[in-house]
């Protein structure tokens, strides 16, 4: 297996990620439906040369809209409508959930009080083409408001 994977080079994507929380459902014995994947964002000079232990590294990610700050591991400021900043490897750990009321933690908090933001996750091209795919939302620390965020259509993309 390659350490990492570029959602952009899949047919169907959503078909990749749901294969990956199935294969670790059958290797820890669980429900499928009992999972959910954390997000977990490495430190940008990170290059792995394996696969994690578990879950999926997502690599060739650019952030549209907006620029990744990456002293404080979060969406800082907006940039023009067309710009773009590369992103650092996404880790997507399969998680076990227990389904309440409560809010899901999707994203493991380092340390700060950040607010998330649902960023949705492309293939293709961006927002408005008749080339993009939604394949999912991935919560992203972020200073700028998420209101804001998704006025400006900020979104993660993945092309090849």
């Amino acid at each position: 297996y390659p350490p990492s994977f570029c959602l952009g080079a899949f047919a169907h994507p959503q078909a990749f990620l749901a294969c990956v929380l199935m294969d670790h459902a059958r290797s820890a014995m669980k429900s499928v439906y009992a999972l959910e994947f954390s997000v977990e964002l490495l430190q940008p000079d990170t290059l792995p040369t394996s696969p994690p232990s578990r879950g999926v590294y997502l690599s060739n990610l650019k952030l549209n809209g907006a620029s990744w700050d990456t002293v404080r591991n979060c969406i800082s400021e907006l940039l023009a409508s067309n710009g773009s900043c590369d992103l650092p490897i996404i880790w997507l750990k399969p998680v076990e959930v227990i389904r309440s009321r409560a809010p899901s933690a999707k994203m493991e908090r380092q340390g700060n009080d950040i607010p998330l933001f649902d960023c949705p996750l492309l293939t293709g091209q961006d927002w408005g083409t008749d080339f993009s795919t939604l394949v999912t939302s991935l919560p992203l620390p972020s200073v700028v408001p998420g209101e804001i965020l998704k006025q400006r259509r900020v979104s993660i993309v993945s092309m090849l």
